[in-house]
């Protein structure tokens, strides 16, 4: 990604000069696979960037995916974890615009052009609160690129997120295969029974509920890390013993739809499953109680299969939501990424539990040795770097061992992360957190993963956060509902179905899924629009009967306007406030 990015300085040009055939369900292999996954999402985030640096190169004003800030400069050049140059807004506007709104987030792109149209790119690599409202942001280059304090900039930044794109395609140029490579890559449609278990007769307690037992435990930081590494968590689970293939056990169970008991059945039994839910028949839920059953039963796991759960979503609101949930079955929850909305997940976020052993001294000796030994050799490169003016580029062997100090300093600090996350129950991420942090889940290989909003999630995506460790894959979501979503229409024009989902792709070549259909959340009337997308949708019956909204003679209503819908500048999302003041 970036030696293309690098090449756009000089030229416009397509990258792909063939078809990428998104409808196939088998290939010659596995590098024909890995490079056309790679080449269409490459394509997705260049094509964009691509059109508006031409408009702009042609002297266009106007652009669809670039914010322009006009007269920044650079002021000043330190190095940290990484080589920052401080970016200064000399336009008042931009200046308050930037700080009200959210944009320039980490791991956005931009772009700095002269009055020559020298383009120099780089990312936003440092915000700081106090900065933001002076108008400054650290930004760190691309390459050995150099940038002058003496020349006024106009900069420009690319709404397509950046840091999405690049750790998807970084793993994508590095893998050789992939998990379950007979069925995404062969297109078989044959599903293994899987090793999950030593034997099939297991504690299947948590069925006799259609909710969680447990209250979930909300403890202090100390109390979530002195959890996860207890050393024996292993349970004596005979509550409810019984076999997973004996028929009169289900049929027994009364609290759960035929569909919701097939689905909890086949994610016990085979390697892959897939489970679709349309709106309100309780995917999450279902999710959550084959969780429950995995932990419940993990005294007889095999072996192989004794790390987290690795759960993966494509929000970090789904992510929240899930997790939330399993605090009701255990406290040793690990979260990673720091976007989570939950105060309840605060305590199990990753970067507070390290944040915790650190300023307690409770480190691994060996480990702590190393990262002192490379920070004392960091500090002296810093010095180096520090002591040349801004005015000059830095050399290339000082840039070099520069970087080969801040690998190392990041693989100690991932064996570290590893550490605490290897005793954990579940581990939690986005899609986005997964590709970045694949280094870590290489070295921890979880053997099970669920991932949620699956339908949600480009194949590209799903198969660079998918560890090759990966024995028992719980695929969970709704093909019929969001597809995932592109930065370029004009690819998604020209490449029919590339937007589409490993889920939807396998469910579509024959793959045996299960389709949740009772639904728990609408009135009938309003889940009798839907009925063609789910034939058989059924309602269960506690939505049959409630009470009227107050004030409403009806359930279902459409207004109707002709009132144009507004986009705010640098959030592709849509807004109207003609139809919010109707309602």
């Amino acid at each position: 990604l970036l030696q293309e990015i690098y090449k756009m300085r000089f030229v416009v040009e397509d990258i792909l000069n063939s078809t990428i055939d998104t409808g196939k369900v088998k290939w010659n292999s596995d590098g024909e696979y890995l490079d056309r996954q790679f080449k269409l999402l490459r394509e997705d985030f260049l094509k964009p960037l691509r059109k508006d640096l031409k408009f702009l190169l042609e002297g266009k004003k106007q652009f669809d995916n670039l914010i322009k800030y006009e007269n920044v400069s650079v002021i000043s050049r330190s190095v940290e974890n990484k080589i920052i140059h401080k970016i200064a807004f000399n336009n008042i506007k931009d200046r308050i615009q930037y700080w009200l709104n959210s944009r320039l987030t980490l791991g956005s792109l931009i772009f700095l052009i002269d009055s020559y149209n020298n383009i120099t790119f780089g990312y936003v690599a440092e915000r700081i609160a106090d900065d933001l409202q002076a108008g400054l942001i650290g930004i760190e280059l691309l390459g050995n690129e150099y940038i002058s304090s003496n020349t006024a900039y106009d900069m420009y930044e690319y709404t397509v997120y950046y840091e999405a794109y690049k750790h998807t395609l970084d793993n994508l140029s590095q893998l050789k295969t992939v998990p379950f490579r007979d069925i995404i890559i062969d297109g078989s449609t044959n599903i293994n029974d899987s090793h999950l278990f030593k034997q099939l007769k297991l504690d299947l307690s948590p069925m006799k509920y259609n909710h969680f037992t447990r209250e979930p435990n909300l403890l202090g930081l100390s109390e979530v890390y002195s959890s996860i590494m207890k050393k024996d968590k292993s349970v004596s689970s005979n509550e409810c013993i019984e076999d997973v293939n004996d028929a009169c056990f289900w049929e027994n169970i009364e609290t759960y739809d035929e569909s919701q008991k097939d689905a909890i059945k086949k994610a016990l039994k085979i390697e892959l499953s897939l489970i679709q839910g349309p709106p309100g028949t309780g995917k999450s839920f279902i999710g959550s109680k084959i969780v429950d059953l995995i932990l419940k039963n993990q005294s007889i796991l095999n072996k192989k299969l004794e790390t987290p759960i690795l759960v993966i979503c494509y929000t970090n609101t789904a992510l929240d939501q899930f997790l939330e949930n399993m605090l009701q079955i255990t406290d040793d929850i690990v979260r990673i990424g720091g976007r989570s909305k939950s105060s309840k997940l605060e305590n199990h976020n990753l970067s507070n539990l390290r944040n915790y052993i650190r300023e307690n001294q409770m480190r691994n000796q060996k480990l702590y040795e190393q990262e002192k030994e490379v920070l004392s050799k960091l500090f002296s490169t810093k010095g180096d770097v520090n002591k040349i003016h801004l005015r000059e580029s830095l050399p290339k062997n000082l840039l070099n061992e520069y970087s080969s100090l801040i690998s190392q300093l990041k693989k100690i600090r991932t064996n570290e992360e590893v550490s605490i996350c290897r005793n954990a129950d579940i581990l939690g991420l986005t899609v986005t957190g997964a590709a970045k942090n694949r280094a870590l889940l290489d070295i921890l290989k979880p053997s099970i993963v669920i991932v949620e909003e699956a339908g949600e999630i480009l194949e590209s995506h799903l198969i660079a956060s998918l560890p090759a460790s990966c024995k028992h894959l719980v695929m969970i979501g709704d093909h019929l509902q969001l597809r995932p979503t592109m930065a370029s229409y004009e690819l998604l024009q020209s490449q029919p179905n590339c937007d589409m989902s490993l889920f939807e792709r396998l469910v579509m070549g024959g793959v045996e899924f299960v389709r949740l259909n009772t639904q728990h959340r609408m009135d009938p009337r309003i889940a009798e629009l839907i009925t063609p997308t789910y034939p058989g949708l059924i309602n269960h019956h506690s939505v049959l009967n409630r009470a009227p909204i107050p004030g409403l003679n009806r359930n279902v209503t459409f207004l109707n306007h002709d009132m144009a819908e507004e986009s705010n500048l640098g959030n592709r999302s849509k807004s109207n406030l003609y139809e919010a003041n109707m309602i």
